[in-house]
């Protein structure tokens, strides 16, 4: 078997770019599967003045609160092909809070080299020695 070595650096640079943003890329498709599953269900579901669902306006309510997985319940789809995409904005939406939570953990535990040292700090201890240094830096200027 060959494996193209100039595949196999594209794809290297198409993870690293991904890893680098994956808050925005997760949170760029969360933003699309609301919009389009309020569109599905707008179009395929009973929507209208005086039907079961009143307006777009509901479907974003009912794709919002699906994409979340809180689902209150107030408005659900009855048809086989809203309720499919009813679980693929699930899975996108607890793949989105999980990539939002990895990124923020990241932060927190990111070590950074201290210049001029042979220390490492942790992420956390970062944060704190900035938001230090600003909170002395505002007070000296006030």
């Amino acid at each position: 078997m060959c494996v193209s070595v100039h595949g196999l650096a594209e794809a290297h640079e198409l993870r690293r770019t991904l890893k680098a943003k994956a808050m925005s890329t997760a949170l760029g498709i969360a933003g699309m599967v609301w919009i389009t599953a309020a569109v599905a269900f707008t179009l395929v579901e009973d929507v209208g003045t005086g039907r079961r669902v009143d307006s777009y306006g509901d479907a974003l309510w009912w794709s919002a609160t699906t994409i979340s997985t809180v689902g209150y319940g107030d408005v659900y789809p009855v048809t086989p092909v809203v309720r499919k995409v009813a679980v693929f904005t699930m899975i996108v939406g607890v793949s989105t809070f999980g990539v939002l939570t990895a990124s923020i953990a990241r932060l927190l535990i990111k070590k950074d080299h201290i210049p001029g040292t042979d220390r490492v700090i942790a992420g956390s201890q970062t944060i704190k020695n900035r938001w230090t240094r600003r909170h002395v830096l505002l007070a000296t200027t006030a």
